[in-house]
C-alpha cells in the first residue's frame, strides 16, 4: 500500500504517489510519500523520478538494517527501530526514512504507530511539510521515541516485581523471568544505543536535508533517547544483581 501526501498553498491533501513525485521533481509542492509493505520493484518504480540511489531502494526492503543515517548529499537515508512490549519481549519493527529537501518517504513492513500518528494528524497541521519535510521527519522521531517510554516503565515494574519475590516466593520460575526479562533489555539495548547516535548526528549542521530551526527539536529527541538507553543499562545491571542474589538465596 502507497499513500502520498501533498503540501501547497496552505493545505495537506492526499493524492496518488505519481503526483507527490510529480510535485516534488517539479518544485511544486512538498510532499510526504509513505509505502507499507511493498517490494522493492514497486517501490523503485514510484520513485525512479526522484533518482534515489538503487543501494537505498535494496536496503529500503530488508529487514536486517541497523539504525544509521546516510548522506547522499541531495537527501538523507535513515534507518530507526519502532518498539513495543509484547509477551515476554519487546517486537521491533523497522522504519526507513528517505528525506530530501522536497520530500520525505517512509517504508514499513507493517503498521506504525508513529506514521499512523502523522497520518492522522496532517490534515490539521500542513505545516509539518512546510517549509521543509524534515519537521515531518521530527515529528516522526518524537512520537517514536515517545512510545519507547512505556517500555521503560513496563521493564521497571518488572524489576520491582522480581526483587519482592526474590525472598517471599524463589525458584526457578523466578529465575527463567529474570533471564527473559534480560533478554528483552538486551534487544532493546541493540536498537537504542545505534539510535540515539544515529538521532545525535542528525543535530549537526553536516547535512544540507535538515535545516538550523530543526535541530534544536532533535536534540531534544536525542535527549529523551539517551535517557531511555542510561535506564536500559541501569536495569541491566539491576538484573544481573536479582541473578546473583536469587543463586545466593
Amino acid at each position: 500500500m502507497i499513500r502520498a501526501w501533498i503540501c501547497a498553498e496552505g493545505g495537506a491533501r492526499a493524492v496518488s504517489p505519481q503526483e507527490a513525485v510529480g510535485a516534488a521533481q517539479a518544485g511544486t509542492g512538498h510532499v510526504w510519500i509513505d509505502i507499507e509493505g511493498d517490494d522493492d520493484r514497486t517501490a523503485a518504480g514510484v520513485l525512479a523520478p526522484l533518482q534515489i540511489h538503487p543501494l537505498v531502494l535494496e536496503n529500503m526492503v530488508l529487514e536486517t538494517n541497523r539504525p544509521k543515517v546516510d548522506n547522499y548529499g541531495r537527501y538523507l537515508y535513515m534507518v530507526v527501530h519502532s518498539a513495543r512490549w509484547e509477551g515476554a519481549r519487546p517486537s521491533l519493527q523497522e522504519l526507513d526514512l528517505v528525506l530530501g529537501e522536497r520530500f520525505l518517504v517512509t517504508y514499513h513492513d507493517g503498521p506504525t504507530r508513529s506514521v499512523m500518528a502523522a497520518l492522522e494528524v496532517l490534515p490539521r497541521r500542513p505545516d509539518l511539510l512546510t517549509p521543509r519535510p524534515a519537521r515531518l521527519l521530527h515529528y516522526l522521531l518524537d512520537v517514536l521515541v515517545d512510545n519507547y517510554l512505556p517500555l521503560v516503565d513496563h521493564v521497571a515494574e518488572e524489576i520491582d516485581g522480581l526483587e519482592e519475590q526474590v525472598f517471599s516466593r524463589p525458584g526457578s520460575a523466578l529465575h527463567e523471568r529474570v533471564v527473559r526479562l534480560k533478554r528483552g533489555m538486551s534487544a532493546l539495548r541493540r536498537i537504542v544505543g545505534p539510535q540515539r547516535d544515529t538521532v545525535l548526528a542528525l543535530t549537526r549542521d553536516e547535512f544540507a536535508a535538515i535545516p538550523a530551526d530543526i535541530r534544536p527539536y532533535l536534540r531534544d529527541v536525542y535527549d529523551r533517547l539517551a535517557r531511555v538507553s542510561d535506564l536500559l543499562d541501569s536495569f541491566r545491571d539491576e538484573a544481573a544483581t536479582l541473578l546473583d542474589l536469587h543463586v545466593a538465596v
